[in-house]
């Protein structure tokens, strides 16, 4: 538990053995401004967690990008496995294992994007048979063979 979460939930015990009603904006304005250091020290963390999340969002759509570099074909970022995850670095400054690296980045999410893309067929041609030419929705044909299933497990049953 986070120093901040065990501060609140002292402070709201606190607040109501003591106080007949507890005001919640009240209460988090008292443990705000007696707790600066440790409200400092989380919103650090906050900040920082939203920062790089828009970094990695900002990365993934330039290493995605499809402005191709004239001639040749490669984005104008690639990511690069590292220890921490991933290094992006503009495909003009990278040597040529750097290139390859990425390139194996890039066939991993296609291989994954595959899967997923045979697994959502697979599951189309499930519901065809009770769906095509029909305008019943996917919560319709789920429930309709859960009827059909029913109706054959208790004919089994007979």
């Amino acid at each position: 538990m986070s120093e901040l979460t065990e501060l609140v939930t002292t402070e709201w015990e606190k607040a109501l053995t003591s106080n007949k009603e507890v005001a919640l904006p009240k209460l988090a304005e008292t443990i705000i401004e007696s707790n600066k250091e440790a409200v400092q020290r989380e919103s650090r963390g906050l900040v920082f967690n939203a920062v790089l999340k828009l970094l990695k969002g900002i990365a993934k759509k330039t290493a995605d990008d499809s402005g191709q570099l004239e001639l040749f074909g490669f984005p104008s970022v690639i990511a690069i496995p590292s220890d921490d995850g991933y290094v992006y670095i503009r495909a003009t400054a990278a040597t040529f294992d750097k290139l390859k690296a990425g390139c194996v980045i890039r066939q991993a999410n296609v291989d994954r994007a595959q899967i997923k893309l045979d697994l959502f067929k697979e599951a189309i041609a499930k519901v065809e048979p009770v769906m095509s030419g029909t305008e019943m929705t996917l919560m319709d044909a789920v429930a309709a063979s859960g009827q059909a299933l029913a109706i054959q497990g208790a004919q089994a049953q007979d």
